[in-house]
């Protein structure tokens, strides 16, 4: 089974743009090609979107924790 699809490289891990129905642990072979970055896509904003989703679901002592991902504080 061939399947083609988007995804990002965080730093650690490729990360689909979509789900991908699979069984977790299915030993997959990956073949990639880097994209051209596409001019204003909303990916560009990903990290100012998860700073303002910290407003609404955040901790109110934010601002103390400053210097940590916007991962971290959301609990």
């Amino acid at each position: 089974m061939g399947v083609v699809l988007r995804a990002r490289f965080d730093g650690k891990a490729i990360i689909p743009d979509e789900p991908i129905n699979l069984p977790e642990g299915t030993v997959l072979e990956v073949e990639f090609r880097v994209l051209p970055p596409e001019e204003g896509a909303a990916s560009d904003f990903a990290p100012l979107y998860r700073m303002i989703g910290l407003a609404e679901q955040g901790p109110v002592d934010a601002s103390v924790h400053h210097d940590r991902r916007p991962e971290d504080l959301i609990s």
